[in-house]
């Protein structure tokens, strides 16, 4: 990728994570979750419902899969073939049902219809898993670059961390102000705080899979700005 060429007319580099930042990750748990339970539950004529069950409400000790494993290997009379390995491939790898909220959407429409932004998405994760979210959140309407994925596994990764990225992007030309949002203070917040960016949280409504406490962190992994949507991102940008 060639990130010269990317923002010719961009004053604003906006960088958005995906998980947790546009959507709630625990959808697409949720999403994987469903798809291991409607396969098990054609193949073997299993209630898929009580699958799902098994999977959110793990005995101590236990994760989702394994209690699922348990679970399918107690059930007298059927030879289940799937191993934990099976499910999860295909929580990686399955197209997730997961969408945008409608006022983050339209957040999205206004950045992106205004020609001095540069909107990129910086996420970490297995490559495909990373690319179907975006392809099933429809971000690619939005975006001014693919989105950038520090992967995890075999992948056709730009870099190997988030840190490495947001230096890269640092260098974009043209830009003259430069924006992370995430929601995770360990990793969307130091780096662009010590390049100078301005950095922006997504509140925590109680969903989020890694935890986001902002007392507990040093002071250079704080974001500028704490806001309770995406939605109120457009408002921001336009006072930069």
């Amino acid at each position: 990728m060639d990130l010269n060429t990317t923002a010719s007319d961009a004053k604003r580099l906006i960088v958005l994570d995906l998980d947790d930042t546009l959507y709630d990750e625990a959808d697409f748990v949720a999403s994987a979750r469903r798809e291991i339970s409607r396969r098990l539950s054609e193949k073997y004529d299993l209630a898929a419902d009580e699958l799902m069950s098994v999977m959110e409400h793990p005995r101590d000790g236990e994760n989702a899969f394994d209690a699922l494993d348990r679970h399918l290997r107690g059930i007298a009379g059927v030879k289940i073939d799937e191993s934990i390995d099976w499910m999860v491939d295909v929580y990686r790898s399955h197209m997730p049902d997961i969408h945008l909220a409608k006022p983050v959407e339209d957040a999205l429409k206004q950045l992106a219809a205004d020609k001095r932004n540069c909107i990129c998405v910086l996420t970490r994760g297995h490559f495909f898993t990373q690319t179907n979210k975006a392809h099933a959140l429809g971000l690619y309407r939005y975006l001014s670059m693919p989105p950038m994925i520090c992967a995890i596994g075999k992948s056709e990764d730009v870099a190997d961390n988030k840190d490495d990225c947001f230096r890269r992007l640092h260098k974009l030309p043209d830009v003259t102000v430069r924006i992370s949002v995430g929601d995770n203070p360990a990793t969307d917040f130091a780096t662009p705080n010590g390049l100078g960016w301005v950095t922006i949280a997504i509140a925590d409504h109680g969903r989020n899979i890694h935890p986001q406490n902002f007392d507990d962190v040093a002071p250079g992994c704080r974001p500028s700005y704490v806001i309770d949507s995406v939605a109120e991102l457009p408002a921001i940008v336009e006072s930069l």
